[in-house]
């Protein structure tokens, strides 16, 4: 049963591998969309940039060979793909029937005999649509770029260079590496200049923070990823950083973008698109860090300890994971509140967080 599984897994993935390779020729010929053009992750799954490395389209949900959702991705090497912004992440994935087609109004998805509009509002007078070499996906009508999944954008974990999180915006985690639904960490630009971040479901009160840019009160809008790799914030009236978290990677050929990644850190990455080499520049809070000091690390009536350097999660005495396959779940009682223990009983904890 296990081998037919995997076979029928690895038939997809080289599937998907052959469009993928498919809709890079096309791309270096064409970046315009035309109308009534269509994707579908059993066909033709993306759209791709001139450069083939960048696409609009679905991606399989975990490996799955029947879960997709939409979103835009980087093709960091072969074979591998970086998600950088992921549609609707929380609605649960599509199947291996939908299609995406862009229409006069805007992108209609199909799926089980039903269209519904992709964003959640309708545009006029679509002529195209593009995928750039910056990540960028645009839709436009014969003069202006009508949607831009970036600017304002409804952001997920990622900014890419060249773009901002503004004032009383938020990223928040995926929930694992290959899960890129909503996770456990926010990292939010404040109305009171500081950076600063939190558990997901909590307060913007300090003693809910464990990790901020100390910038409070110092006239700050936006957070600024450039083109040279470097992380700043500015204020809205300038255009000089007034306190600059990362300095300027000078280095030419190089694609960033800054994610607050599922273990709650926050990291400055670099993509050498020649030699398929992926860089961490810069982490928030830094890598040395206690992971357990990381607030949210792990849930409810759990503690944290370190193993090799990375942190557990344990379920307090009388506890179960609420989900046995997430360590970082929390955790549940095994008795009911009418049936508690019949003798009282105090057990210490070590080295614990």
């Amino acid at each position: 049963m296990c081998s037919a599984i995997f076979h029928l897994l690895t038939c997809y993935l080289l599937h998907f591998a052959i469009a993928i390779l498919q809709g890079v020729a096309a791309a270096q010929t064409n970046n315009s969309i035309p109308l009534e053009s269509s994707i579908s992750p059993s066909m033709s799954p993306a759209w791709f940039s001139p450069s083939g490395r960048f696409a609009f389209g679905f991606y399989p949900d975990g490996g799955s060979d029947r879960d997709f959702y939409v979103g835009v991705w980087l093709l960091s090497s072969p074979g591998n793909i970086t998600v950088l912004w992921t549609q609707n992440r929380d609605n649960g994935p599509l199947h291996e029937d939908a299609v995406m087609k862009l229409t006069s109004s805007g992108l209609e998805l199909q799926q089980n005999d039903a269209a519904d509009s992709f964003i959640p509002f309708l545009l006029a007078d679509v002529s195209s649509a593009s995928i750039f070499d910056s990540g960028s996906f645009v839709i436009c009508d014969a003069y202006h770029v009508l949607w831009d999944w970036e600017s304002p954008g409804p952001l997920t974990d990622t900014i890419l260079s060249g773009h901002d999180l503004g004032s009383e915006s938020e990223l928040v985690s995926s929930f694992s590496e290959t899960n890129h639904s909503s996770g456990r960490f926010r990292l939010k630009m404040q109305l009171d200049s500081n950076l600063v971040m939190y558990p997901v479901n909590t307060s913007d009160k300090r003693d809910d923070a464990y990790w901020s840019s100390d910038t409070a009160g110092k006239n700050i809008a936006r957070l600024n990823l450039n083109d040279h790799g470097r992380l700043s914030l500015y204020s809205n009236i300038s255009q000089t950083p007034k306190f600059n978290l990362t300095s300027d990677n000078l280095r030419s050929g190089l694609f960033y973008r800054a994610t607050l990644d599922f273990d709650g850190i926050f990291r400055l990455y670099s993509h050498d698109l020649v030699s398929n080499q992926t860089k961490v520049l810069a982490s928030f809070p830094d890598e040395s860090t206690d992971r357990c000091r990381i607030k949210g690390t792990c849930g409810i009536n759990s503690y944290c300890y370190l193993r090799h350097e990375l942190p557990v999660c344990n379920c307090l005495p009388g506890f179960v994971n609420i989900d046995v396959d997430v360590n970082s779940s929390g955790c549940k009682q095994t008795f009911s509140n009418n049936a508690c223990p019949s003798a009282d009983e105090m057990k210490e904890l070590r080295s614990v967080a």
